[in-house]
């Protein structure tokens, strides 16, 4: 007896709750159509896609702008590192044509030692 009254309850409540979202997701519907087919509800719509079309194309011309000085920083990046490694090089080169000189001059001494 008890099982059935669990049983009966919760088909209601599950009966209740399948009625009360069926009936807001109608309402909402027909609302949406009330405010479509309304002269203000079209008024505000089209002011609203001009201030989204002028906020994209300023966006858009912000983002040009940003990545144009964005290529400009990379750029610099690029040409600092270049000259860094220009710079390595050079500093490279040096010593090696310093140890070539000190290899040069302590096989002079040598051959003099021995001669």
């Amino acid at each position: 007896m008890v099982k059935m009254h669990t049983r009966n309850s919760l088909r209601i409540i599950l009966i209740c709750a399948f009625l009360c979202f069926g009936l807001h997701g109608t309402s909402q519907h027909v609302r949406v159509k009330k405010l479509l087919s309304s002269d203000t509800a079209i008024q505000q719509l089209k002011k609203f896609q001009d201030n989204t079309a002028f906020k994209r194309a300023y966006d858009s011309i912000e983002i040009r702008q940003n990545m144009g000085s964005q290529v400009r920083e990379l750029i610099n990046e690029q040409q600092r590192r270049t000259s860094r490694q220009k710079t390595g090089a050079y500093v490279r080169i040096g010593i090696g044509v310093a140890m070539l000189v000190v290899l040069i001059i302590g096989l002079r001494r040598r051959k003099k030692t021995t001669a």
